[in-house]
């Protein structure tokens, strides 16, 4: 891609000189309609793009096309190229971090830029000069370059008159119509009679670069404005226009293609002068501002568009050989002033300053990339780390999330808030708010004490558990109780520790980076103490430190795990680790002078890397082309002799000869090469006249011996055996032309198979299968292998995975190569040497079988995926807090219902069978009021552990209830092993005596039992049947199980879900379902209407129009499978809705539509919604989809293919009942997901509970972190919500906001 706009592109050969039409490929036409797919480089990822557009022009030279997109290029796609442009322009974005020793004046007082720089006198701000350039000295050379430029520029304008006159004079003589003479004639005269006006406009307009400088946001808005007009575009692109954009774009790519090395000197000195100069769009002497200047001088002019064509192609060639002499004048004129450095310094210092570079440190070279074939190029971006999205990543995730420090230490907060609430001791270390500043350690004494620890260490290593608790000593030994940390000293250094021992678990690391990051960590809690803000940076521009990290991160996982380091590179790394940790304490710069000499270190790593993946990755494509020449030779075979009676001697000629010269010469030359159609056409005639169906008296029919000569001809040009040849050539002979007395063989027959084809060429296990069956009858197992194989052909080059090798030692690998349909995986190790190659079966029973693990966060600097474990692990255990019993540390009430619920629902799902036990300790207050509440709690915790330890081999899930209950889910289980189950906790606790205080308690309880199935009403009326079993029990004289007996009722209800399903299914018929909405409003700003949404919920009538309750006929319509219907239902009804009402549709944000497990399973829901917005035209930015987090995360791939494809075309997504269980940092980084909606079971006890507070409180930042937006349901009263204004939930929901509305009634 050479250039772009946003009607079309200018596209040219990778290779240069190869014309497009050479090889296979047919010539490419103006007019031809093409399907393009292009890729975009960024620091942070690879971005594809796919459109159609139309050949607007074929490049004289072959090699060169210009596209016109019928609707303009996607928004997305233009932002990301002009992003792409300012990049590889040798324009940095963002500041680097860097000393004084590259321009660093240049390089940062540049990036204080903050508007349009038109107009301004470069020497009235210094800001665009470098220092080393005087005003006198920057005075004189833009005097002097204002001269030769103006000199040039009337030369290319004398030129381009001459030219432009002789060529429109030539083309009307030669003209075969007077209607086209009279158009040269014309577009002559508009020449002339201009000439004045085109030289004026266009000098001026490259001398007003000289003398008013532009920085480059302003010449891309400029470009922007141009491409894009000042209104919004209604109509079809004007492909005149684009036309006319591409002959200046056509001309650029010419003169820069020319004086590429030139260009490069030019720009690196110009630059010193104004840094915008830098830049080839901005530089007064590059063809871009040549070249647009003509344009505009030209662009009034009613040129016709053939005469057009033609001025533009006269200005090429007069422009391009006055700009060799116009540079050569430059740099005469420069080297004459003696004021710029040598011109090799300055063109390596624009080189280094234009270096792209990952969040790892990788170098990334977009023009590189470019340049590369397809599949060479999509395998070294992602050796680079910028590769495809990962087929269960977001594509449409922010990468990089933001700053985590202060997220780390609100959860801090919310903990130790949370201790306090239990009645816990406050940290002894820790001051309290308002303690006087002597009264707490300064930056001093936490110095003075790591250094302490310093001396104790010498060169030994910390490790990750002796570093804080010896600070806190030191610190205690030295002041006593005089002086304690401030609070945000205090999480600071526990940020620290959390980050260090985050990074210490990182399985993804070896065992040499855990190494040296205990060499580094007392000096960065060092660091940390003189500069805490170091923890603050963001991924997009951390601290040199951060950085650092990730280099060695990066530099180590170059090997894989429990082999040893690259020696060399060891041995340097030791080298500036030594550095960091003898010179930081008087060198700050220390961490960022290392980064740079990191630096040549991965380039080389990364070098080594990328070439052993492109020796991988043509290897591989050789045997893919050979894999497709032999499919290519089945097919053509098949229609020859599959299903049918064939020669054995024809079988004998094909496998292995024939088929071995087939091969080869599609490999060579292809399937449209004559020698190809005369190799077939020779088998043809062999079996032809072998079977008969050739005879002598046809026209076709060839001598026996000349055809066996061309048989023989055929072997021989691939050298196939000879003593395989000539017996089977004696064969053939002796069929076709018979012995010395004439008699020929008999010809033998056998049958083909249709699908036996490739069995009889011999090239049946040569092939990998692309669709791999498993042999089992087992029907789970079928579906679960079923899902492992659609798992496997998703998988992206890029992608890493972790297995084992032989021995059983872990193997981290990446997908350097797909075979076609994903029938085959090159896998390489981390130095980018292969190491396995995989066929889509075995792919999959790795998948299946768990030998094969895919990596999500592999891709992720190490310290953001330290970053993010830490914030995690601190969500977990303040949502453990809020779900579990202090005293016993089991589930509290509140989880273990969610864990029935969710019990209940896979019951109604997968028809199962579920066990819950209710216990009651009988005479538990008789412990209590002899012995007292200590001995109770005793008590309690000694039986919470015997009944986990009882059942601890069947993955019983146990809680405390309150007081003296207990409570026992066990999944999956059948009738009678549920009971010897209970009975057995039964037997536990009477064989378990507790004393205390010399008084001795024999134990009992009472137990009720009751079974969880399809026909259990809902998560209450199980816990109520259980309770009352239990009470049951006690009333029959206690230290019993009692059975909870449904009897005729669990008849009934079944008989009831049935009808349930028939009043649904007629409902739907009858058009009974009612949609109702609820309002979801900001929780600022709540008067601004356009902010709000409302959430669709449906309601039923019965037959005499009552209100049926929803969760009966969404408990019928989930066990009897008719939620995909209502799901589609509600989608039809909703988008008719917006459809009838549009132009209401402006008052308010949308609709968010709940979609269920179902229809996330069902792969025709997503083309049943497209054709719904294309039936109805419906905005799609105006419906966001509800998918629970328990749907999104047991179905992850189909969830997130209905996500991407539904973000595609602009609807929003909204992840619901957001809280514990399987909520992690990676699922909400995977999901495409808009908002995060916090589940109701912690919102409505909020403003009593503190646990449900700082829940509530950590998925607000968790959902801010990872940028998304966080809405909370169940706000019932004012206290609730003033609770979440607190928190800073974006959204909330409930009675207290508005009650639910019939969907007609809405009023906005």
């Amino acid at each position: 891609m050479r250039d772009f706009c946003e009607e079309g592109m200018l596209l040219t050969s990778a290779t240069g000189g190869r014309a497009l039409g050479s090889g296979d490929a047919p010539m490419p036409e103006a007019g031809d309609v093409v399907a393009l797919h292009f890729s975009v480089a960024t620091p942070d990822g690879q971005e594809h793009f796919r459109t159609q557009a139309c050949i607007i022009r074929v490049l004289d030279s072959g090699n060169g096309l210009g596209v016109c997109f019928p609707e303009s290029m996607p928004r997305d796609a233009f932002d990301c190229l002009m992003a792409f442009s300012s990049a590889s322009g040798f324009v940095p974005r963002t500041e680097a971090e860097r000393s004084g020793a590259q321009l660093d004046a240049v390089a940062e007082q540049s990036q204080a830029l903050s508007g349009p720089q038109t107009g301004r006198d470069p020497l009235a701000d210094d800001i665009l000069r470098d220092k080393r350039i005087s005003d006198a000295d920057a005075t004189r050379l833009r005097q002097r370059l204002r001269e030769i430029v103006q000199r040039a520029m009337q030369s290319i304008g004398g030129r381009f008159f001459d030219i432009a006159g002789e060529d429109l004079l030539i083309k009307a003589r030669d003209a075969g119509t007077n209607a086209v003479q009279s158009m040269y004639f014309e577009g002559l005269d508009i020449v002339e009679k201009c000439r004045d006006l085109i030289e004026s406009t266009f000098t001026d307009g490259v001398l007003r670069q000289v003398d008013h400088i532009s920085d480059l946001e302003e010449v891309l808005e400029r470009r922007r404005r141009r491409e894009q007009g000042d209104s919004k575009k209604l109509a079809l692109i004007d492909t005149e226009q684009f036309e006319e954009w591409l002959n200046v774009a056509e001309v650029i790519t010419k003169a820069e293609n020319r004086y590429r090395d030139q260009l490069l000197d030019l720009r690196a000195q110009l630059g010193l002068i104004a840094k915008p100069w830098s830049h080839k769009d901005v530089v007064p002497v590059g063809p871009s501002v040549i070249c647009w200047s003509f344009h505009v001088a030209c662009e009034n002019l009613e040129f016709r568009r053939q005469v057009k064509d033609d001025v533009y192609h006269a200005f090429g060639k007069a422009l391009i050989p006055v700009l060799g002499n116009l540079y050569e004048a430059l740099n005469k004129a420069f080297e004459e002033s003696h004021v710029f450095p040598s011109v090799q310094e300055l063109r390596t210092v624009l080189r280094e300053r234009s270096v792209v570079r990952n969040r790892s440190g990788v170098r990334i070279d977009p023009e590189v990339y470019q340049g590369m074939e397809s599949s060479v190029r999509e395998a070294a971006m992602a050796a680079d780390g910028v590769g495809p999205a990962r087929a269960g990543q977001n594509p449409y995730a922010r990468e990089a999330p933001g700053e985590a420090y202060s997220t780390a230490r609100t959860m801090l907060g919310l903990n130790r808030g949370n201790r306090v609430a239990r009645g816990e001791p406050a940290d002894d270390m820790l001051a309290p708010a308002g303690t006087p500043s002597y009264q707490t350690f300064d930056q001093t004494d936490i110095l003075s004490a790591l250094g302490v620890i310093e001396d104790e260490l010498g060169a030994a290593a910390v490790t990750d558990t002796r570093l804080k608790p010896r600070l806190l000593e030191v610190l205690r030994e030295q002041h006593g109780d005089r002086k304690a940390f401030r609070e945000e000293d205090f999480d600071t250094f526990e940020v620290m520790d959390n980050l260090v021992k985050s990074i210490q678990k990182d399985y993804f690391i070896t065992e040499g980076i855990r190494e040296w990051i205990q060499r580094l960590e007392l000096t960065l809690n060092k660091l940390a103490a003189i500069d805490p803000e170091f923890l603050r940076h963001d991924t997009e521009r951390p601290h040199s430190a951060m950085q650092m990290l990730n280099q060695l991160a990066h530099l180590g996982n170059a090997t894989d795990a429990k082999v040893g380091i690259d020696r060399e590179v060891g041995r340097r790394v030791d080298e500036l680790l030594a550095r960091v940790v003898s010179e930081f304490d008087g060198n700050a710069d220390v961490f960022s002078e290392v980064v740079d000499e990191l630096h040549p270190l991965i380039d080389r790593q990364s070098r080594a890397y990328r070439a052993n993946i492109e020796r991988t990755v043509r290897a591989s494509e050789g045997q893919q082309k050979l894999g497709r020449a032999r499919r290519m030779v089945i097919e053509a075979m098949e229609q020859r002799i599959g299903g049918k009676q064939v020669p054995l001697l024809v079988l004998e000629l094909a496998n292995p000869g024939w088929r071995n010269l087939l091969v080869h010469t599609h490999l060579r030359q292809g399937a449209e090469s004559s020698d190809w159609l005369d190799a077939l056409v020779v088998f043809d005639q062999v079996h032809g006249q072998m079977t008969g169906k050739i005879a002598e008296s046809d026209d076709e029919y060839i001598d026996p011996d000349a055809l066996l000569k061309r048989v023989v001809e055929g072997l021989t040009s691939i050298s196939f055996d000879p003593s395989k040849r000539t017996p089977l050539i004696m064969r053939l002979s002796s069929v076709f032309v018979g012995d010395s007395t004439g008699r020929k063989a008999p010809v033998e027959y056998t049958d083909v198979a249709a699908d036996g084809v490739a069995e009889a060429l011999g090239l049946e296990d040569l092939l990998p299968d692309a669709d791999p069956e498993i042999d089992s009858e087992d029907e789970d197992v079928r579906e679960n292998w079923a899902r492992a194989v659609e798992r496997a052909r998703r998988i992206q080059v890029g992608e890493w995975l972790a297995t084992s090798d032989e021995q059983g030692r872990p193997l981290i690998l990446t997908v350097a190569f797909l075979g076609d349909d994903h029938c085959s995986f090159v896998l390489v190790n981390r130095k980018g040497i292969k190491v396995r190659e995989l066929a889509l079966k075995e792919m999959t029973d790795g998948l299946h079988e768990g030998r094969i693990t895919l990596l999500d966060d592999y891709d992720l600097p190490m310290m953001e995926r330290a970053s993010q474990r830490m914030l995690e692990d601190m969500h977990h255990r303040l949502a453990y807090q809020a779900t579990h019993d202090d005293l016993t540390q089991l589930m509290n009430r509140k989880e273990f219902e969610r864990v029935v619920e969710s019990a209940l629902n896979a019951a109604r799902k997968e028809a199962t069978q579920h066990a819950l036990l209710y216990l009651d300790l009988d005479q538990f207050k008789l412990v209590n009021n002899t012995s007292g509440h200590t001995a109770g709690d005793e008590l309690l915790r000694n039986i919470g552990d015997t009944i986990t330890r009882t059942l601890h081999n069947i993955g019983a899930e146990v809680a405390r209830l309150g007081g003296d209950e207990f409570g026992v889910l066990v999944r999956d289980i059948e009738t009678q092993a549920a009971r010897d189950m209970a009975e057995d906790v039964l037997n536990a606790i009477r064989a378990q005596r507790f004393d205390w205080d010399g008084r001795h308690y024999n134990l009992t309880a009472s137990m009720g039992l009751v079974f969880i199935d399809q026909t259990t009403e809902s998560t209450d009326a199980a816990l109520q049947y259980a309770d009352e079993a239990c009470f049951t029990a006690k009333d029959a004289g206690r230290n019993r199980l009692q059975e909870y007996e449904l009897g005729d009722a669990r008849m009934m209800k079944r008989h009831g879900v049935m009808e349930f399903v028939t009043q649904l299914d007629k409902a739907l018929d009858e058009e009974r379902l009612i949609l109702n909405c609820q309002r979801i409003r900001p929780i600022l700003n709540p008067g601004v209407r356009l902010d709000h949404h409302f959430e669709i919920l449906l309601t039923m009538m019965d037959e005499l129009g009552d209100v049926m309750p929803p969760a009966d006929f969404i408990f019928a319509a989930e066990a009897y499978n008719r939620m995909t219907t209502i799901d589609r239902w509600v989608i039809h009804h909703v988008l008719q809705w917006m459809s009838d009402n549009r132009s209401r549709l402006d008052e308010f944000a949308g609709f968010a539509i709940n979609v269920s497990g179902h229809s996330v399973n069902d792969e025709t829901f997503p083309d049943f919604v497209l054709a719904e917005f294309a039936r109805t035209q419906a905005p799609t930015g105006k419906v966001c989809f509800e998918i629970t987090e328990t749907v999104a995360i047991a179905n992850l791939d189909n969830a997130i293919d209905f996500m991407n494809r539904m973000k595609i075309i602009g609807c929003t997504f909204s992840l619901d009942d957001f809280g514990t269980g399987l909520s992690s940092y990676s699922y909400l980084r995977n999901l495409p997901v808009d908002y995060v909606k916090i589940d109701g079971v912690f919102v409505r006890d909020i403003a009593n509970n503190p646990s449900d507070y700082a829940v509530v409180k950590s998925i607000n930042e968790i959902g801010h972190y990872m940028d998304k937006q966080t809405i909370a349901e169940y706000v019932e009263d004012e206290a609730v919500l003033n609770a979440l204004v607190e928190i800073g939930v974006d959204y909330v929901q409930g009675y207290q906001i508005e009650k639910p509305l019939l969907l007609t009634d809405l009023m906005i």
